[in-house]
């Protein structure tokens, strides 16, 4: 009996493992710039590198974690260098706040992102922002404007060192 119950213990601890407890989200920055982990709510610092607040934050994204990096400059690196790695372990739904600056964040249409209606504004820009349903993998997020696209969860973000 107690060896059906040890046997019983162990194939729920690994199907819990494998149905998305252990669901993670490990960014892995290309640029040599500073990323690190915010938290969206009105007023949180969006950038490492500029003094912009998140103005009014959605209720429904407030708390989340997000990725953020330093922006660019109109005459700092390509723009086209804006990207980051990240590595997905589960399934879960993940946000990419787009800042139009000056772009729409249409082109991740193509690859299954979904526009929501949630926006928000940062020193005058809007931000828009998309949503997808990502599971097991390793993705890039490229970004053409001024500022990296960030991406948000409700699962605990880490950089990778």
């Amino acid at each position: 009996m107690k060896t059906k119950l040890t046997l019983f213990v162990a194939v729920i601890a690994v199907a819990l493992f494998l149905s998305g407890c252990a669901s993670s989200i490990t960014v892995m920055p290309v640029d040599p710039v500073v990323a690190n982990i915010g938290i969206l709510k009105q007023g949180e610092l969006m950038g490492n590198n500029r003094d912009y607040r998140f103005g009014e934050v959605p209720k429904e994204l407030e708390g989340l974690n997000f990725v953020r990096m330093d922006a660019r400059g109109k005459n700092e690196f390509p723009a086209s260098s804006l990207h980051y790695e990240y590595r997905v372990r589960g399934k879960f739904k993940v946000y990419v706040l787009v800042v139009t600056d000056p772009v729409d964040g249409s082109e991740l249409i193509s690859d299954g992102w979904k526009k929501t209606e949630y926006t928000m504004k940062v020193a005058g820009n809007p931000i828009l922002v998309y949503e997808k349903i990502v599971s097991n993998g390793r993705f890039k997020m490229i970004s053409g404007g001024h500022w990296a696209y960030m991406l948000a969860g409700e699962i605990p973000i880490k950089i990778e060192e």
